[in-house]
């Protein structure tokens, strides 16, 4: 077989370069590059380190946070006050519109943590509130009810005292103050009043007023101070915090119960189908939440992880929560958080007492749990990490128990967890970020893709490459054949066919 002319032999040997540079980059894609790149984007642009693009999104959160705050009145204050079953009316919601911003940050570049505090402000936001300020509403008083915990536990003398003391100042056990009062504003109470004048050693905490967000709106001190892993060095410990006012294991509780952990404001990359966990400060230990379902936003593939039963459950259920109720056992569905709200008779729920042992719905009139308006459920992008939508919910209610030495707790006859207020803390998805977030989340699969795409583009051309040598093969033997036909005849000797 002829060879092939010099400019047939260069165009397969450009054909033949583009297959192989094709099915190389095609294969490093697929196999290799995907995984390689995005961890790299990651590496490069998530750890919480001045200069990264997250930085600043970390130092002070880009999208728009709610907090939906429920109240529940009293609608029968006299039946309450002589024995009977308090029937309650959710009012609300209240929406603050919440910021939260870094300060006062400092980096630890030798472990890759960065130390910081948090400074919160709130802003009513009328048009999204079902209700004012000014309204109305009747509600447990926290001060009075901490008092009822003081004199549960005290002697029959302590008690007498605690009962000349209560009638002396007329302290109420129920009070009638506007929405705005009891969250920021604050509300003056007779007990605060006498004990502003006890000593430090006898009354180290002082407030001139009361208000569930009492002085904390604009403060940098209320959340403490956390520590947290920036991730430079493991994007695993991205976000992760390593202790909160400086320890790792709170006074609080004793055991595991008491250790710090759980995320901060981001969670770690390359999430599972398996459980996450965020650290709140406000209930002194981190919010565990367990893989529900996969689900999508505006195209975007997110994990739901929500809140489970178990969370809040007694040992009988949970043997591992043995810790958190340490002295007295109660049903499952509430978390003593008396240690951590300075010894207030404060029990942390799901909102209506959701996913809780019936025992708590009983005792008051008008709580309704529902799945879609109480639980608490994050969803987050897995590949990355980042939380797209988050709903938090949690109740506060105070356990008053009989003290019939005292005059102010004659009408409480059994335990009694007295729902006072919920909320809701609320982050949607940020249509903004829509373009990135898809981007990021189907990296691997246009890595993928285009891997694959490559790698058939160069399995065409070198079957182009094969048809193309085959074709010419077979075009020369058939040419050689004609010629060799042709030479045939023409040696054929003219007096052949004359002698015929």
């Amino acid at each position: 077989m002829a060879a092939c002319p010099p400019h047939c032999a260069r165009i397969l040997a450009f054909l033949a370069l583009i297959t192989a540079l094709l099915l190389l980059l095609g294969g490093v894609l697929v196999l290799v590059f995907d995984h390689q790149l995005f961890t790299s984007i990651l590496e490069k642009n998530f750890p919480i380190v001045p200069g990264s693009p997250v930085y600043p999104h970390w130092l002070k959160l880009p999208v728009p946070m709610y907090t939906s705050i429920y109240l529940f009145n009293i609608t029968n204050l006299a039946a309450v006050q002589e024995g009977h079953k308090p029937i309650l009316q959710e009012v609300g919601p209240f929406v603050y519109e919440e910021v939260h911003e870094k300060v006062k940050v400092v980096p630890n570049p030798l472990n890759h943590t960065v130390t910081y505090e948090q400074r919160r402000t709130y802003r009513f936001v009328p048009e999204l509130s079902r209700g004012a300020l000014s309204d109305r509403v009747t509600i447990l008083n926290p001060p009075g009810a901490t008092v009822n915990f003081l004199a549960a536990k005290a002697s029959a003398f302590v008690r007498l005292t605690i009962d000349v003391g209560l009638k002396m100042i007329k302290e109420p056990l129920f009070v009638t103050k506007t929405v705005g009062e009891i969250l920021f504003e604050g509300y003056s109470d007779p007990l605060l009043t006498a004990t502003a004048i006890l000593p430090d050693i006898i009354m180290p905490t002082k407030m001139d007023k009361f208000g569930f967000f009492y002085g904390r709106n604009g403060s940098d001190w209320f959340d403490g101070v956390f520590n947290m892993y920036t991730g430079e060095q493991n994007l695993s410990r991205l976000g992760q915090i390593a202790s909160w006012n400086y320890t790792q294991q709170l006074q609080y509780y004793p055991a595991h119960c008491g250790r710090v952990g759980g995320a901060g404001d981001f969670f770690p990359p390359a999430r599972q189908r398996t459980s996450v966990s965020l650290f709140s400060n406000d209930l002194c230990r981190p919010i565990e939440l367990s893989y529900q379902r996969d689900t999508a936003i505006d195209g975007i593939q997110t994990y739901r992880y929500v809140v489970q039963p178990d969370y809040l459950a007694n040992r009988t259920v949970r043997a591992s929560n043995w810790c958190f109720n340490p002295e007295n056992e109660v049903p499952s569905g509430v978390y003593n958080a008396t240690a951590c709200r300075q010894g207030a008779p404060v029990f942390m729920s799901q909102p209506h007492f959701y996913q809780a042992d019936p025992y708590y719905a009983a005792q008051v009139d008008g709580l309704r749990p529902q799945a879609d308006r109480h639980e608490t459920a994050f969803e987050l992008e897995p590949q990355t990490g980042v939380p797209l939508t988050v709903k938090a919910r949690f109740q506060v209610n105070f356990h008053l128990q009989p003290v019939p030495q005292v005059a102010l707790f004659k009408s409480i006859k059994t335990d009694l967890f007295f729902p006072v207020m919920w909320t809701e803390t609320h982050v949607g998805f940020q249509e903004s970020l829509a373009t990135e977030m898809w981007f990021l989340s189907h990296l691997i699969n246009i890595c993928s893709i285009l891997g694959y795409g490559m790698m058939a583009i160069g399995m065409g051309v070198l079957l182009s490459f094969v048809v193309m040598g085959v074709s010419y093969h077979v075009s020369k033997v058939r040419g050689n054949a004609q010629d060799s036909a042709i030479l045939n005849a023409n040696l054929i000797p003219d007096n052949m066919e004359d002698s015929e």
